[in-house]
């Protein structure tokens, strides 16, 4: 008497940029719309802070909200030990330029430099950064925007590998006894497996 059943689903992050378009994702018979990127560098319409926002725009009709998880990337310590890293437009977290980085001495301290250099611009990036004892670097975007590293940063010069763009997850919630039905056209898009939860 009086309990609720609760299903929680984290998703996948999902591999492909494309986002969610009408008709790739439906949650418990309700079509989930286009997602549609935010105003922030590296809220794109792939984004779980995009995909968190399309499925909570028809919560009320599928009983399903979302929750975007943080985005977080581990990289390696610098292979270099510690180098300068010059200033250049492809030096860059979301987007935004993060400018030169001095030369860390050896890898703690190169790992230091770059975290520090990026946490200059989290503001602007909605990206945070922590080094590690060994130097390796863990960046995170609390509100499940991507991370998109530019391609100046390299596995020498920072520990991160550049090029990349990580994804974020959701996390669906429902108080609803059927549970969570997923299906749809691609709903890997968001990074869900058709079936029942």
């Amino acid at each position: 008497s009086g309990s609720s059943t609760a299903t929680t689903l984290t998703s996948a992050a999902p591999t492909v940029g494309t986002g969610l378009v009408a008709g790739d994702l439906t949650l418990n018979g309700q079509q989930v719309g286009a997602t549609r990127a935010g105003a922030a560098p590296g809220q794109s319409a792939s984004s779980a802070f995009a995909i968190a926002q399309a499925i909570n725009a028809v919560s009320s009709q599928s009983g399903v909200s979302a929750t975007a998880n943080a985005t977080t990337l581990t990289g390696v310590a610098a292979t270099s030990g510690g180098a300068a890293i010059t200033a250049s437009a492809g030096l860059t977290i979301n987007g935004v330029q993060i400018g030169a980085i001095a030369n860390g001495g050896n890898a703690t301290g190169q790992g230091a430099n770059v975290a520090a250099a990026i946490n200059l611009l989290s503001s602007q990036t909605g990206v945070t950064a922590t080094a590690s004892n060994t130097g390796a670097v863990t960046l995170s975007a609390a509100d499940g925007r991507n991370i998109d590293i530019g391609a100046d940063l390299t596995a020498a010069n920072s520990g991160l590998t550049g090029g990349v763009v990580t994804r974020g997850t959701v996390t669906l919630n429902t108080n609803n006894s059927a549970g969570i039905v997923v299906s749809g056209g691609a709903s890997l898009n968001a990074g869900l497996t058709a079936g029942t939860t």
